[in-house]
């Protein structure tokens, strides 16, 4: 009788250490699913920006519009003097040259609070952004800002590198 109940016990903690292991390998099997379910079902790439133009712009006489190269190896152009226009709006020129191989977005952020001011939507490469609007209600106040240059791979739209620049907002 002695060997039935060690064949009984034996065949108990079998039992035990199978759903142990079932209910854990299942457990990190709804844990990886739910991750890939999260990266892969709520990212959607930046949509492309509506207002944007083919080619280059060209700024009236009282903009900087200068070159940047980024430490990342990119380029872009964009107006280094900021003017708040009298509806709120910007006018940057933000432009992704036609040889580029990377998208761009910006993202016009206030110093002080990291506050979105303006931003924008995807650049294509040969593109280009004359206004942004704002993202809220902005007073007519010169303020320290930050232009954040982001650039995403064309095809994956994985980051390239973030670009930023301390500029000031004039008042109009």
């Amino acid at each position: 009788m002695s060997e039935t109940r060690q064949v009984y016990r034996s065949a108990a903690t079998e039992k035990m250490r199978f759903k142990k292991n079932f209910i854990f390998g299942l457990v990190i099997f709804l844990a990886v699913s739910a991750v890939i379910y999260v990266i892969a079902g709520i990212y959607s790439p930046p949509s492309h920006d509506k207002t944007s133009h083919k080619g280059r712009p060209i700024p009236d006489d009282n903009y900087i519009y200068t070159r940047v190269v980024s430490d990342f190896e990119y380029v872009f152009y964009l107006s280094a003097n900021l003017y708040m226009q009298e509806d709120g709006s910007l006018n940057i020129y933000l432009t992704n040259p036609e040889d580029s191989e990377v998208d761009l977005l910006c993202k016009v952020k206030d110093a002080e609070t990291g506050d979105v001011l303006y931003k924008s939507g995807r650049i294509l490469a040969g593109e280009y952004v004359a206004t942004l609007k704002p993202e809220g209600r902005i007073d007519n106040v010169k303020r320290d800002i930050f232009v954040e240059i982001y650039a995403l791979n064309s095809e994956t739209f994985i980051s390239e590198g973030t670009t930023r620049l301390d500029l000031v907002l004039q008042p109009w």
